[in-house]
């Protein structure tokens, strides 16, 4: 490792130079000051963080700078800091992950102390109060352990099961995102976050269990992260090559600006592949076995951001990149600034899969004709074509990849209030994977995997006998992750099917590139966005009533032609011919389709790569000593 440049790094100005801008597009850094309502790019948060993370032990020590503007418009004594890894604990899960801050001081402003107010909020008091417009920065020390993800974490199979049993509403869902699994290590929201401050207020409220973990407003970050040699990391921010930083340590430094959060996704074996759409370098990253899955991811990322510049403007950043992660809960992806997860599940080939349920569909679909296993006209047991299974698969990942890229314009570009506004960004992240599956693919295609992807999840939950509610709840209000997928994913998207069926797409479209035009990198209401696209539309009244009946009433059935007999479930999970077969062959087996999808299966996949480890407290004061010239 150069010292002259970690040194030089430490210096870099912060004033009309903010570090990571290098990550923002030209267009995205005009008038960047005026959308956010502050004087100059420097007002914004800004984290310097060191931090060494070790794969082995699932553990974690860093140190951060937080360098902090009080724009709240009035006097403040206390900042409250997330941190958001100790959701899942709080919530009483016990195997999660956990972050603990040991120390805090102010080196610019008055003294500091702080407090544990609960596991995933630490109060910082100061000695006397930030008058607005003042900064103060502070240094915080802290560390933690990330989450020992199953076996099975990309068994497709046992993450579809894991979600069907949260229909009780047990469980948190946290998507094992500060954790190790499979070869895969993710660590999302891992750091003591300023709490977002909006309405007059710090949003200091307590996690859910069900929707995103965190949300926040920009920020700028320069972070060094100190791993095994041999261990490649990729962030949402522009990472430098690795330099050695010890004996056995490696070091990235990553920098960025205008972003909501960090993320990093770190393996032994990772492997890339990329593309520019234009300026944007579009990358994908995944393990080097999912080489096929990972390629396919790229093309159908590059695409989707294609269509979603065509018809909603430029995307703000340089770079965009789509890695595998293991995810867990049933999470098919995440989104972070400039950055998407896909779940690992998805690459997979679901031949894979170990579980019972796996073994049991697979003889499902022989029984009924289905082509699995069946072999070629030559005999050499090859497969005559996919699987239904696969099938669903393939739309499923394509699916995904898309809405997650969606989610840079809504979520990212204009952000909401994940945990009062879930049904601003995911409703309408789904309708774009459509568009972007429609420019793929064609209308019919599109309106199938629409069909599997979106309306499928409220048909299943009307199966399980769930009942059709508002859609317009806080996350926290919702029972489980079940209904809340069926209603934010499966019903609510419908609404902007309608919206471009009664103003046309044209208009409509037109009026959604304004709404980016006009809150990029603020936070929208329900209202403040159904406002616009009124306003967009040339008919405010009637653009609310659609709002209304979708958003706050309870049509679902009427409006998407779906009944709780599982009929619309089997045709879009396999196919009409095969739907009909497995309706047959299922009595004889002594099951009904309840039955069939609730049924109980196991086993798994999973090989976390050997490895050897480092002690993240030890990499961490090599890297302080190599910074003071010890």
């Amino acid at each position: 490792m150069n010292r002259l440049f970690l040194v030089a790094l430490l210096s870099l100005p912060v004033l009309a130079d903010v570090p990571g801008v290098e990550l923002l597009r030209d267009g995205a850094r005009e008038g960047a000051e005026e959308d956010l309502g502050v004087a100059s790019l420097e007002d914004l948060p800004q984290y310097t963080i060191d931090q060494a993370i070790d794969d082995v032990s699932g553990t974690f020590s860093a140190r951060m700078t937080l360098r902090w503007t009080n724009l709240t418009g009035a006097a403040v004594s206390e900042l409250p800091l997330q941190l958001h890894p100790n959701a899942a604990k709080e919530l009483g899960t016990d195997d999660s992950s956990t972050m603990t801050i040991s120390e805090v001081s102010s080196t610019e402003g008055p003294a500091a102390t702080f407090e544990a107010t609960r596991p995933s909020l630490v109060t910082v008091t100061f000695a006397s109060p930030i008058a607005p417009g003042a900064r103060t920065t502070l240094s915080v020390r802290y560390g933690g352990k990330l989450r020992k993800l199953p076996a099975n974490a990309n068994d497709v199979f046992a993450q579809a099961m894991s979600g069907l049993a949260s229909m009780s509403g047990a469980g948190v869902a946290d998507y094992g995102l500060v954790g190790v699994g499979d070869g895969l290590l993710t660590m999302a929201s891992a750091y003591p976050m300023a709490a977002p401050f909006r309405e007059g207020s710090f949003d200091t409220g307590a996690p859910a269990k069900i929707g995103d973990i965190a949300y926040n407003g920009q920020a700028v970050f320069v972070v060094r992260t100190i791993v095994p040699a041999g261990m490649q990391v990729v962030t949402n921010l522009v990472d430098g090559e690795p330099e050695a930083a010890g004996e056995k340590t490696e070091v990235v430094v990553s920098q960025g600006a205008l972003v909501r959060d960090l993320l990093l996704v770190a393996g032994r074996d990772l492997a890339e592949s990329s593309k520019r759409i234009g300026d944007v370098r579009v990358r994908s990253v995944y393990r080097a076995k999912d080489e096929k899955a990972g390629k396919a991811v790229l093309e159908v990322a590059a695409d989707a951001l294609t269509t979603f510049e065509k018809e909603f403007g430029p995307y703000p950043y340089t770079e965009l990149d789509i890695a595998e992660a293991s995810l867990v809960g049933g999470a098919g992806g995440v989104e972070f600034p400039a950055m998407v997860l896909i779940a690992g599940m998805l690459y997979r080939d679901p031949g894979e899969s170990t579980s019972q349920m796996a073994m049991v569909l697979k003889m499902l679909e022989g029984l009924s004709g289905g082509l699995d296993g069946l072999l070629d006209e030559g005999g050499e047991g090859k497969k005559a074509s996919k699987s239904p299974t696969e099938g669903m698969l393939d739309s499923a990942l394509e699916f995904t990849v898309a809405h997650e890229v969606a989610h840079e314009y809504f979520a990212i570009t204009v952000g909401n209030d994940c945990h009062r506004y879930p049904f601003v960004d995911e409703p309408l992240a789904q309708y774009l994977a459509g568009l972007a599956y429609a420019d793929r693919h064609g209308a019919a295609e599109a309106k199938a995997a629409m069909d599997m992807n979106v309306k499928l999840n409220y048909a299943l939950y009307r199966m399980l006998d769930g009942k059709d509610k508002p859609v317009a709840r806080e996350a926290a209000a919702y029972q489980s992750t079940t209904e809340y997928a069926a209603l934010v994913y499966g019903k609510a998207p419908y609404l902007y099917v309608a919206l471009a069926e009664k103003y046309g797409e044209d208009r409509f479209h037109q009026a959604i590139r304004e709404g980016v035009r006009r809150h990029r990198f603020q936070l929208v209401t329900l209202d403040g966005w159904a406002e616009t696209i009124g306003e967009g539309c040339g008919d405010p009244e009637g653009v609310r009533g659609l709002f209304r009946r979708w958003m706050e009433e309870k049509h679902g059935d009427k409006d998407l032609g779906v009944s709780d007999d599982g009929e619309f479930v089997m045709d879009a999970m396999f196919g009409p011919e095969t739907a009909a077969s497995l309706k047959e062959t299922l009595p004889m087996l002594g099951m009904k389709p309840k039955d069939f999808l609730k049924g109980m299966f196991g086993g798994g996949l999973g090989d976390d790569l050997g490895g050897e480890g480092i002690d993240p407290e030890k990499a961490l004061k090599e890297l302080e000593d190599l910074l003071n010239g010890k």
